[in-house]
């Protein structure tokens, strides 16, 4: 049982952040979610409605929800719930709102997120974590969790080994496995945020190429393949940076796709389509970077990208 009561902050309230607020607000644990424009308005006067395939459907009103500029305390544990793109203009809000006993959490679609953030912080020890769920904002102050996966991933990275975390870290574990969230505490989460990464990095840049839903990937055989492609060439790259993978990679991302709904579509992919901001640098040009830097050919990814 967790004696530790945490004051949490989520950073972002899209399909990510606002499901996850909800599932913490819903169990009792004390939680502000920012948020900002017309959702923050919605929030604000209307509360979160959460439609969850997992908890039903929920009314959560009121919800703690504030901006940035609103939010004058110092939370013991942060969530970071908004796109890689992003991550820069939240910085001196961290930096505001960071003590050293602060853990920040970083759920983004990427790799070695956590090191990154680490190094623009004056204080406080960031995680590294990553996110399994099907999760929407249908619009504003409506939030949508799909089927029975809602877990998350998080443990400290190999470089702050010796940091003592392992009560706090056990304490947050428990906090989301008693909101009904699965929560795993990773021995090497290095390895776990790159099977997330490569995975999310050949289905975004497979769907966005073809402009094709994850039906099409899993049933065409041209397109299959050249997903199957991607994927060796990150487990190649795994391979070259030292990583003990302890499952096939390419098998693996094989059955997360078959399990995928048909219909789904990556957010890259989306975000290119209307033309928006979108994290093709982390999830693909980054790939391309990193294996140039271990000498391991990327050719599928150059020619698609």
């Amino acid at each position: 049982m967790n004696n530790l009561k945490s004051k949490y902050l989520i950073i972002g309230a899209g399909g990510v952040g606002a499901n996850l607020a909800a599932f913490l607000t819903l169990a009792g644990k004390e939680v502000t979610l920012i948020a900002r424009g017309i959702n923050l308005e919605v929030l604000q006067t209307e509360g979160l409605l959460l439609k969850s395939d997992l908890l039903g459907e929920k009314q959560i009103h009121p919800i703690n929800a504030l901006a940035e500029e609103d939010y004058v305390e110092q939370p013991d544990v942060i969530f970071l719930c908004t796109k890689t793109y992003g991550v820069k203009e939240v910085v001196p809000f961290l930096n505001r709102i960071t003590t050293p006993n602060t853990l920040i959490i970083p759920l983004l679609n990427g790799f070695h997120i956590g090191r990154a953030i680490q190094s623009e912080l004056a204080v406080g020890t960031v995680l590294e974590g990553c996110i399994y769920i099907l999760g929407t904002l249908l619009k504003p102050g409506v939030a949508r969790q799909q089927n029975a996966i809602f877990r998350i991933v998080f443990g400290l990275p190999k470089e702050r080994k010796e940091l003592n975390l392992k009560a706090r870290m056990e304490a947050v574990q428990y906090d989301l496995s008693s909101s009904g969230i699965k929560a795993t505490l990773s021995d090497d989460i290095e390895r776990d945020t790159f099977m997330k990464w490569s995975f999310i990095s050949a289905t975004a840049l497979v769907g966005a190429y073809f402009d094709v839903p994850m039906g099409v990937i899993q049933h065409d055989e041209k397109i299959r393949n050249i997903f199957i492609a991607l994927s060796k060439e990150s487990e190649a790259l795994a391979s070259a940076m030292g990583m003990k993978l302890t499952k096939d990679l390419t098998l693996t991302n094989l059955q997360v796709l078959d399990k995928t709904s048909d219909d789904a579509t990556s957010s890259l992919q989306k975000d290119l389509k209307k033309g928006k901001s979108s994290e093709i640098d982390e999830l693909v040009f980054k790939m391309i970077t990193l294996g140039a830097q271990y000498n391991v050919p990327m050719i599928w990814y150059e020619n698609l990208s």
